[in-house]
């Protein structure tokens, strides 16, 4: 009888075969040998979180041990007994009889992990002679990964960019935002519509920025920050791509956005009331505006009716939804708010 567990902690994986008839049982181990986080388990505390490579030193315990009482002693095969660490053998394990009151026989073996490595494997596999002809094998295997971190922003920060640009309050910068090269760069440009403000997440393969600043990362970042942008990106196609979103179907916020910063061109009247709002906001107008030499703006408005509702943009009015009116108008609401400052 073959007994199998299955382990994932955080960047560690263990592989445990053992119990059974076979009455042993294998296990590895990992702790931090010095530093900060001496005396830690490996497992979660390995961080890959600057842009240098950093050696880590460790202690890895190959251990076995009987499991089954009955079990009076164990004798090893010599052959098939066998520690191994990124691949390589480790020798001079003790594969003399193991005896029921000594119960465990261990094997630490130091070395360091490098931060910037994809993972280090340990394996340790005791086979026991059950006879003559016979045998049963106890198996460990075990994975450390350094977790990587993007200095640069995180999943909240991407979920809050996320959040804005499809609630309508940030900008997204289309031409700019989204679109993977081949040497894995990426941006997403966003910012408030109307005030110009401007935010940006990108990464490259030496290189991570947010806005302004520009941070340093090594290649395991890298793959973390373009993990996060991408993950960013296809929750925006998502929304943005799905029938179900909110659209209105005269005009979008980019286009109002154009509208305001031409009207912002021009010198207004004292007391000027460039927007028309009804007392109950069912109906939002901006004329067309002449811009002194500047491309002349379009006319929007947008009205709402209990059952129904109409957009306009210049002179071509379309039927809408009751739902898409209200939409419209909110659009138009944030910019004619934005008119009077």
């Amino acid at each position: 009888m073959t007994h199998i567990s299955v382990l994932f902690i955080l960047t560690a994986f263990k592989f445990v075969l053992s119990h059974g008839s076979c009455g042993i049982k294998t296990s590895i181990k990992c702790k931090i040998r010095s530093g900060p986080k001496q005396d830690r388990q490996c497992e979660g505390n390995i961080m890959n979180d600057d842009s240098s490579c950093r050696k880590v030193p460790v202690t890895f315990t190959f251990e076995v041990c009987i499991v089954n009482p009955s079990l009076r002693k164990v004798r090893f095969d010599r052959n098939g007994t066998q520690l191994k660490l990124r691949g390589k053998v480790v020798d001079n394990f003790n594969k003399s009889r193991l005896v029921k009151s000594v119960k465990c026989r261990s094997k630490i073996k130091n070395a360091t992990i490098n931060t910037c490595e994809q993972k280090a494997n340990a394996s340790f596999r005791v086979k026991r002679k059950t006879s003559r002809k016979t045998s049963c094998t106890s198996y460990s295997f075990f994975t450390i990964t350094p977790i990587s971190t993007c200095p640069c922003f995180n999943t909240e920060r991407m979920g809050k960019a996320v959040k804005g640009i499809l609630n309508d309050s940030k900008y997204l910068n289309k031409e700019f935002s989204c679109k993977k090269s081949d040497n894995d760069s990426m941006s997403l440009l966003y910012g408030n519509p109307y005030h110009w403000i401007r935010d940006q997440y990108s990464v490259r393969i030496d290189q991570c920025g947010d806005s302004d600043m520009r941070f340093n990362i090594n290649p395991n970042q890298a793959t973390e920050c373009l993990r996060l942008l991408e993950g960013g990106c296809e929750s925006i196609r998502n929304v943005l791509d799905s029938p179900d979103t909110e659209k209105c179907p005269c005009f979008n916020v980019h286009n109002l956005v154009e509208a305001v910063k031409k009207i912002r061109l021009i010198t207004l009247p004292p007391e000027s009331d460039i927007c028309s709002i009804s007392d109950d906001i069912t109906t939002i107008n901006l004329p067309a505006i002449e811009t002194q030499g500047i491309e002349q703006t379009k006319r929007y408005a947008a009205h709402i009716e209990e059952q129904s509702g109409t957009c306009m943009t210049g002179d071509e009015v379309t039927k809408i939804t009751s739902d898409e009116a209200s939409y419209c108008l909110s659009l138009m609401e944030d910019a004619c708010n934005e008119l009077k400052y």
